[in-house]
């Protein structure tokens, strides 16, 4: 579609356009009055960490995709129902709105809510309980290893005050109490040495590094225990065949006491290392557990964050208005009325003679009987002067020439314009005859009346067979013998107003005249209608002349600007000049019927 035409169509659409803006400015202007206005409470959270630590539930996840992780974590319906449960309100999914900051750690939750308090608590106590959740994961994570640690560190200072105590004692003993004390202690060490194979058994060959470690520890343990059995094996050897627990040197007391004092050690170290381990375990913990810092606590919005009436109803308007563009388009792509030249020759192949505008009112006037020289006639008068002069151009010079004026479908104008043309060829001097050849509808010469200032006669009489059946269809014989005595009496020009193209009479009249001139209803006549009609004159080979695009609205006569057929200047082009008053000698032959119009309407 070219540039102009897209204009015009916006200029003849405009007021629907307008009506539609104006409407859309409307309806969502008084949306936003009565809409529940919702608040909007938003609060930041930085998520953060040590660098040189990995988060031990999400281990293999960098900054970025760690905060996104938190991101899906609060939008969750887990957290959203326990939420709900702490500030006693229903929550939905579409109230809450968690998102990252781009290229941040930063988490910002957006919540919405009729109440502007309540939509400030939901979203500080979002945070709460995210901090909440991310300490128990970490406290779920580390708590078998650490509760591991604690029960072993127990143990080993068990077994370090069971060691002191039977110092405390040992150095009170006899020989016999020492030999009954170190068979307590082989049995006891004999159990340990039991108990600590089953374990290592039971770890077999781990591969996670506390397992590794726990192992490790019991190999040791298990390496000084054996130790520690031998050589009360060898005190009780001696105890029982020396009396004494070496075969020289010091006493039992010495040698007891020394090796109590070397096992307690070696406890005291143990479970020292074990109080170590816990320390390491529980500062990794917090090396690992990202830092949650509510950088922009959420405070109570005074203003609501929707509806906002001006954009609100400027949204409307623009919707009005893209709508009514759409329904605007879909009609002109459905419309298939010939509106313009281009339209008539890209169907018909045959020139537009001329370009007629409506009368006042909406109507068409016949100008006969009537002064056109002023307003509103006298426009419409040049219209049609320069429809007469392009006819005459493309008849035959001969000394009688015949044209039929007919139309696609009925009520298009056809009878008006016969009726001007013979007034306009009339009062410039031009001996002109109207023919009526619409059998079945002859209204007509009815509503000429009498006194007409153009010679008017219907065909039959013009044959001189005027029959009462007025319905009869013509034949060629009819036709023959009107031009006959038409030429007979010395008439020069014969306009034919005939009915529509569908009609047998217009078929058979067509191919009989000089010429054929098809009058089109601008803006209502549909263009199958037209294509139908030139297949028709083609098919009978008549000799179209032209087209005469009729009843123009004068609303839409800018869409023909570009036309000389409606501009003030073309006046100069025609060879016909105006006469004011000039009439035809009227005959008083019985087959004519010469009337004078007044103010009668158009057939």
């Amino acid at each position: 579609m070219e540039t102009k035409n897209v204009l015009f169509m916006l200029r003849r659409w405009s007021w629907f356009l307008l009506l539609a803006f104006a409407i859309g400015l409307l309806g969502g202007f008084i949306v936003s009055t009565i809409m529940t206005p919702i608040y909007k409470a938003e609060t930041k959270v930085l998520i953060s960490r040590d660098p040189q630590a990995a988060t031990a539930e999400f281990p293999n996840l960098n900054d970025t995709q760690l905060v996104q992780t938190y991101v899906e974590l609060l939008s969750t319906n887990q957290l959203r129902d326990q939420v709900s449960v702490m500030v006693g309100r229903q929550i939905y999914k579409e109230d809450v709105i968690v998102e990252q900051l781009r290229d941040t750690q930063i988490i910002q939750i957006a919540v919405e809510n009729k109440d502007p308090e309540m939509a400030q608590k939901i979203a500080n106590s979002m945070v709460s309980l995210l901090e909440l959740q991310i300490k128990d994961m970490q406290d779920k994570q580390y708590l078998a290893t650490e509760t591991s640690l604690e029960e072993q560190a127990a143990q080993a200072k068990t077994e370090m005050e069971s060691l002191q105590s039977e110092i405390d004692t040992f150095l009170t003993q006899d020989t016999e109490s020492n030999l009954a004390e170190v068979n307590t202690q082989i049995a006891t060490l004999e159990n340990q040495i039991t108990v600590l194979q089953s374990e290592i058994a039971v770890l077999g060959l781990p591969t996670e590094t506390a397992a590794v470690a726990q192992l490790a520890e019991k190999e040791s343990q298990l390496s000084m225990l054996q130790n520690l059995l031998a050589q009360y094996q060898s005190i009780h050897t001696n105890l029982l065949f020396l009396g004494k627990p070496y075969e020289a040197g010091a006493g039992v007391t010495n040698a007891r006491l020394d090796q109590l004092q070397s096992t307690l050690a070696y406890y005291e170290q143990i479970y020292l290392g074990y109080l170590s381990s816990l320390e390491d375990l529980r500062l990794l913990r917090m090396q690992n557990t990202p830092t949650i810092t509510q950088i922009e606590p959420a405070v109570a919005p005074e203003t609501p964050d929707r509806p906002v009436p001006i954009i609100y109803t400027a949204v409307a308007g623009l919707a009005g208005l893209i709508i009514a563009v759409i329904a605007m388009i879909v009609i002109e792509l459905l419309d298939d009325t010939v509106k313009t030249p281009e339209d008539v020759e890209q169907i018909a192949g045959v020139p537009v003679l001329g370009l007629l505008r409506k009368g006042p009112a909406s109507k068409n006037y016949f100008f006969q009987g009537k002064d056109v020289s002023k307003p509103p006639l006298s426009a419409l008068y040049e219209d049609y002067r320069t429809l007469g002069f392009q006819i005459e151009n493309r008849l035959p010079a001969d000394s009688f020439t015949s044209l039929m004026v007919t139309s696609c479908t009925p009520r298009e104008g056809k009878t008006t314009a016969a009726v001007n043309l013979a007034t306009i060829y009339t009062r410039n001097g031009k001996r002109v005859l109207l023919l009526d050849a619409n059998q079945k509808n002859s209204q007509l010469l009815v509503t000429l009346g009498e006194n007409s200032e153009i010679r008017a006669i219907d065909i039959e009489s013009a044959a001189g067979e005027r029959n009462t059946r007025s319905f009869d269809v013509l034949d060629m014989n009819k036709i023959t013998s009107a031009f006959q005595n038409i030429k007979e009496r010395g008439e020069m020009f014969a306009i034919i107003d005939t009915p529509p193209m569908f009609s047998a009479d217009a078929k058979i009249l067509a191919s009989r005249v000089d010429g054929v001139l098809l009058v089109v209803e601008a803006w209502e006549t549909k263009k199958e209608s037209l294509q139908a009609a030139i297949h028709q004159l083609n098919q009978l080979k008549a000799n179209l002349i032209g087209v005469v695009l009729n009843k123009i609205p004068l609303k839409y006569s800018y869409y023909y600007d570009s036309y000389h057929f409606l501009s003030s200047d073309y006046v100069k082009y025609s060879r016909f000049t105006r006469t004011n008053g000039k009439k035809s000698k009227s005959g008083n032959s019985a087959d004519e019927r010469l009337v004078k119009i007044d103010n009668q309407k158009p057939v």
